[in-house]
């Protein structure tokens, strides 16, 4: 139920910038891993789920209590390697901020 919401997490899938939203599904559908509500590649957001649908991103309590988003991306790679991504990335972080309130500044970036 998406009145249970109370936290958006992100996560990284551990993927290169390159790969797709699309392959990264598949992927936890054939090996039953994990699932996400949104994944978020280069070029657009992929919805994987519902909000009202249990994920399994976290442990118990964390896929009760959250949304979760994950980047198409690795963790470890550099600032500057997120950074040259941000015209790729950014648009989620307004898209996810107007779902938790109803503005989305313009001067919102990313990398704050």
């Amino acid at each position: 139920p998406v009145e249970g919401i109370r936290n958006i997490f992100i996560h990284t899938t551990e993927n290169d910038f390159s790969t797709r939203a699309e392959d990264v599904a598949q992927y936890q559908i054939n090996s039953q891993s994990g699932s996400y509500h949104r994944l978020v590649d280069r070029t657009h957001i992929l919805v994987e789920n519902t909000d009202d649908w249990l994920t399994w991103s976290t442990g118990n309590y964390g896929n009760d209590v959250g949304l979760h988003l994950s980047f198409v991306a690795r963790a470890a790679s550099s600032r500057a390697q997120w950074l040259k991504e941000e015209k790729n990335y950014g648009h989620c972080c307004c898209l996810l901020q107007r779902k938790m309130t109803t503005t989305c500044p313009l001067s919102f970036r990313m990398w704050q």
